[in-house]
């Protein structure tokens, strides 16, 4: 019931605006190589300090090839938020703001069946591309969506009136093919998030909370949606 309530009244309590919000991300799949990935030949050793000439052509020569709809995991990495000058870095669920609604562009693509959380007891305490993609293969994901995110939270408390805070987020996304192991798609977005009049309610921690979630919430919003368009851009 209180969740409830809490989503019926975060819209009328937080009045948000939002400004400079700027992207860059990939656009289109790049050319195709001339090579059919062979399961039996690894493109490169996942401990490898280094790669040789060879596997980096081999790994530029490589086509991506997907099923006619794929399955897509996530994993939010961590979460730095800077506030009082003062930063915490969080890399628990628990710690981090909440990501709602942020996929439905991506969810709605005819190239997608599903779009999740890979399960907490299966992300590695060791993220390395082929602990990654062995997670992700356990839960029969395609695609593997790694995320980032950064916030900056500003709280100015004027002689009249309301406190107000500034929130400025930063999320950066990548595609990981499980079948290869190949980065195939990035994306990086920046927005601006203010509370103009939170109720007293929802003054305080609880406000810039609401705000830092909304600033998430939009900046991995941009970046599916390139996303989405990347996957269009595919089936071109």
């Amino acid at each position: 019931m209180r969740r409830l309530v809490l989503a019926l009244l975060v819209p009328i309590l937080l009045i948000v605006s939002l400004a400079g919000c700027s992207t860059v991300g990939t656009r289109a799949p790049r050319p195709a190589g001339g090579r059919a990935h062979d399961p039996t030949a690894p493109l490169f050793a996942d401990d490898a300090a280094e790669i040789d000439d060879l596997d980096i052509a081999r790994m530029l020569e490589t086509d991506l090839h997907l099923p006619p709809r794929i399955r897509i995991g996530m994993i939010h990495l961590s979460h730095r938020r800077e506030r009082d000058g003062r930063i915490v870095l969080a890399n628990r669920p628990d710690e981090m703001p909440r990501v709602h609604d942020a996929f439905d562009e991506l969810m709605a693509s005819p190239r997608v069946c599903d779009v999740s959380y890979l399960p907490t007891m299966l992300v590695p305490h060791v993220r390395q591309p082929g602990t990654l993609r062995a997670a992700a293969a356990r839960y029969q994901a395609d695609w593997l969506l790694l995320f980032d995110s950064r916030t900056t939270i500003l709280r100015k408390s004027p002689i009249f009136g309301s406190d107000k805070s500034r929130v400025w987020c930063e999320a950066e996304c990548m595609v990981l093919d499980v079948r290869t192991g190949l980065v195939t798609f990035s994306s990086q977005a920046r927005v601006s998030v203010t509370d103009v009049d939170p109720d007293e309610i929802w003054s305080g921690d609880m406000a810039i909370s609401l705000a830092e979630e909304h600033a998430l919430g939009e900046a991995m919003t941009t970046n599916t949606v390139n996303l989405a368009r990347y996957l269009a851009a595919l089936e071109g």
